[in-house]
C-alpha cells in the first residue's frame, strides 16, 4: 500500500546482512573476508592484582595511516595462573554507532585444548609468546594483530565489533575484565 510504513527492529537487519555477505553455515565471500582483527581501543577494567603486576602492565594501541593497529602490551605475571581458568567472550557489533549483541560467544576453560576453544586460543596466545595455562613471567610484544586467516569468519571487512572478554577461574576468581574494539 501506498504510504504505509511497517516497523522493524534493527535486529531484524542483521540475519539479512548475513545472507547478503555470506550464508549461516560460516562460508563468506572470499573477496570480503577480512584476513586480520585491527584495534580501534582497549579498555581494562579490572586487573586480579595478585597475578598481574599493575605498575608494569600496558596495553596501548599502535594507531597507523592505513587503519592497521595493532597492539602493544607488556605484563609481568606474578605467578602461575590456575589450569581451570575461564574464559567468557561476547561479541556485539556497531550499527549506526550502537553497539548490538551478535550472538557471537566463548564461555568455556581456556586449556581445555580441545575443539575450538583450542583453535582459538593458540590464534590468540601463541603470537604473544603466552600459552595455555599462563605461566609466572615477564611478556612483551609489538605489532600484535590477530590473524584469522583459515578460520571460519562469517563477517564481512570492515565490521566493527565490541568484544566484551572475562576470564576467571572455577572458584570464581576473576583473573581479568576488559574491552576490546576492533575492525575486521
Amino acid at each position: 500500500m501506498l504510504g504505509c510504513r511497517k516497523s522493524f527492529s534493527l535486529l531484524s537487519l542483521l540475519p539479512l546482512i548475513l545472507l547478503i555477505y555470506g550464508n549461516l553455515n560460516g562460508e563468506v565471500h572470499a573477496k570480503s573476508a577480512p584476513k586480520g582483527v585491527y584495534f580501534e581501543d582497549i579498555q581494562v577494567d579490572y586487573l586480579n592484582e595478585s597475578y598481574f603486576d599493575p605498575e608494569t602492565f600496558d596495553l596501548s594501541i599502535d594507531f597507523r595511516p592505513d587503519g592497521k593497529n595493532a597492539l602493544t602490551y607488556t605484563a609481568d605475571i606474578l605467578r602461575d595462573a590456575p589450569a581451570d581458568m575461564r574464559l567468557k567472550c561476547t561479541a556485539s557489533a556497531r550499527v549506526f554507532g550502537n553497539y548490538i549483541p551478535t550472538g557471537l560467544s566463548i564461555d568455556g576453560e581456556m586449556c581445555l585444548n580441545v575443539g575450538y576453544m583450542k583453535e582459538y586460543i593458540n590464534r590468540l596466545l601463541d603470537p604473544l609468546g603466552l600459552h595455555c595455562p599462563l605461566k609466572k613471567g615477564k611478556y612483551h610484544q609489538e605489532g600484535y594483530i590477530i590473524d584469522l586467516t583459515g578460520l571460519p569468519v562469517n563477517l564481512v571487512s570492515g565490521t566493527h565489533l565490541l568484544f566484551d572478554i572475562l576470564t576467571y577461574t572455577n572458584d570464581g576468581a576473576q583473573m581479568f575484565i576488559m574491552k576490546a574494539y576492533v575492525v575486521l
